[in-house]
């Protein structure tokens, strides 16, 4: 639980750095400097619609990939800690909204625990339901038919292979099993459509749609999508798939009529349903940013939250989608330049035959406030470079108009470029992303599990270290026990004797033993005492060790010995006296005098 807690308190004070750095700007110009709340708002739908694309088009089937809520926007959430439950997007609501407080303690447990799920699986992100997709993919089939799932280079390769297969075998013998891939198809988009037309509520789920649908970032899709639906109908038509236009027993000749490579339109029209597919998981995670965001607002204006704050935690959550989206600069600066208000397109442009590219295409920078009071240049440098390099790589020159209607052009195209009626295949953001590096310190390597396992060995480390330490103060003394001095310093000489040799005798003693005096060639020796310890005066610092009890002098007391001890390189004896009768004093050198008092009172 402890982990939990520190983990979820680390991880939002690191993402209130990260995020507030690319906000505030602070000397340059932060992300939305110019923009208001609701412009915000537009942002994140925007960059959920692009997210929910890049999902669509990693081909990796992780099962979180089936979720039609806006995961990043909800990963956001939890790293400023905004905690969404209950969301329906059938429904068009969001039943919980929670704004978790670092200073709650029950609060940073639960928000430690839904990181921690969320590490654990990538998927258990506290989901309704009713936010998974019912259909399941397609899975990818081997079979050379299968041309939903083929990439639009696949063609050559394919091609070649069938040089010598004759056109017409390949309708007469396949034609069958196209058509019952795509009548399988067909069933599992009805019974999608027949459950939510069961659970959900039209007009709130139109009303949704729509607003998902209204940003300047949408157009490209909604010139697309219609023109790529007339040409599925009608190659499926040319290739005998239509159920009302194909007659039993009858080839369909249109393919041979118009000199057409059959595997070229299928392999088209597996490209347009791909992309088709892009912006449909795009559109639900767009719906559900209006859903996660409405049910934010209405808890904002309910707590009577101030405007600045507001608005802090909206530019939080729309890095955050960034961030978790794997959204690249040049496709930020798509969406920043059609949302700021001095280059963003007319709302009439559903009439008007304007490029969506006029908002970006040349970048055009202005002088604003910061939010530090300073005059800086907005949008940011990096923003306008990727909007430079976005110009560059678009062919702006095919654009279509908005108002363009699907059946004023009935060809059909043996291939489809990217930008095909204004729809780019967006792609996930490069390791050399200026934002990749941005966000780099959001990048948490270990989850909380791998913390957890990783606390439990070194507080077992601890535990044995501790054990260790209570074996060595058993020996040395250390912790209350004064056996061996001050953090144990006598224990390196506990074994040691040394002796000096004085007039006629030679005194030696021995630590935590005896001590001698003999005669000089004398093998017989007198009891000077037994070791008693060391004491250490309080105002001097200085050492003096004791050995008492020694033989009983005639008609006097019993023998003993004090030593006082300076700093010396090596433990001996330098003088020996008896001041008085049977009483001797020692002065002697060690290294365990040494100290920092020492290198004090000698200005060392």
């Amino acid at each position: 639980m402890d982990m939990k807690r520190k983990y979820a308190i680390h991880r939002l004070g690191v993402a209130r750095d990260t995020y507030g750095n690319l906000s505030n700007g602070g000397n340059t110009a932060g992300f939305f400097e110019t923009m208001t709340f609701n412009d915000i708002k537009q942002f994140i739908i925007s960059s959920c619609q692009l997210a929910g694309e890049l999902v669509d088009a990693d081909t990796s089937g992780a099962d979180w990939k089936r979720q039609m809520t806006c995961m990043p926007l909800r990963l956001a959430g939890l790293d400023i800690g905004v905690v969404w439950k209950n969301e329906n997007i059938a429904e068009g609501s969001a039943v919980t909204v929670k704004q978790l407080k670092e200073e709650d303690e029950n609060d940073m447990v639960e928000l430690g625990g839904l990181l921690r799920l969320t590490q654990a699986d990538g998927e258990g992100l506290y989901l309704d339901p009713s936010t998974t997709l019912k259909k399941k993919p397609i899975e990818n089939q081997e079979h050379m038919l299968d041309y939903d799932h083929f990439d639009d280079d696949d063609y050559e390769d394919h091609h070649h292979e069938m040089e010598d297969y004759d056109d017409d075998d390949f309708l007469k013998n396949h034609r069958s099993e196209i058509k019952k891939q795509r009548e399988k198809r067909t069933r599992q988009i009805q019974a999608n459509k027949e459950r939510k037309s069961d659970e959900s509520n039209p007009e709130v789920e139109s009303a949704i749609l729509s607003s998902a649908k209204s940003t300047p970032f949408y157009l490209p899709r909604s010139t697309f999508k219609p023109r790529a639906e007339a040409l599925i109908l009608s190659i499926d038509s040319m290739l005998g798939l239509d159920e009302d236009n194909a007659v039993e027993g009858e080839e369909n000749d249109a393919v041979n009529q118009l000199n057409i490579d059959p595997m070229a339109i299928q392999m088209a029209r597996g490209t347009l349903s791909r992309r088709l597919s892009h912006i449909e998981r795009g559109e639900y995670f767009a719906s559900s940013a209006v859903i996660l965001l409405d049910s934010l607002q209405q808890a904002m204006e309910a707590t009577e939250e101030d405007q600045t704050s507001a608005l802090f935690t909206m530019k939080q959550l729309a890095l955050g989608t960034l961030n978790y989206g794997n959204i690249g600069s040049e496709d930020v600066a798509e969406i920043l330049y059609s949302l700021i208000p001095d280059y963003r397109m007319s709302d009439d442009h559903d009439n008007a035959c304007t490029s969506h590219f006029a908002s970006l295409c040349p970048p055009r920078s202005q002088s604003v406030t910061s939010s530090s009071g300073l005059s800086v240049t907005y949008p940011p440098s990096f923003i306008i470079t990727a909007a430079e390099a976005r110009c560059e790589q678009r062919d702006l020159s095919s654009q279509v108009c908005f108002d363009v209607k699907s059946d004023e052009q009935t060809d059909i195209p043996t291939s489809i470029p990217d930008g095909y009626y204004n729809y780019f295949v967006h792609q996930s953001r490069s390791e050399d992303d200026y934002l990749t590096e941005s966000f780099r310190p959001l990048d948490f390597s270990m989850t909380i599990a791998e913390l957890e396992i990783e606390q439990i060995a070194l507080e077992t480390e601890i535990s044995e270290l501790e054990r260790n330490l209570q074996d060595l103060e058993g020996k040395i003394g250390g912790g209350d026990s004064p056996k061996y001095g001050a953090d144990g310093e006598l224990y390196g000489i506990r074994d040691d004797c040394v002796s000096l040799e004085a007039g006629k005798y030679e005194y030696g003693v021995c630590f935590f033993q005896g001590a001698t005096q003999k005669e000089i060639g004398s093998h017989s020796s007198t009891d000077l005492g037994k070791w008693e310890g060391m004491e250490i005066h309080k105002e001097t610092g200085l050492r003096v060790m004791k050995w008492t009890n020694g033989a009983k002098c005639w008609n006097g007391p019993k023998r003993s010995i004090e030593a006082s001890v300076t700093c010396g390189r090596e433990t001996k004896i330098l003088t020996a006296d008896e001041p008085d009768t049977c009483r001797y004093v020692l002065a002697m050198e060690s290294h365990i005098a040494c100290d920092d008092r020492f290198k004090l009172q000698n200005d060392l």
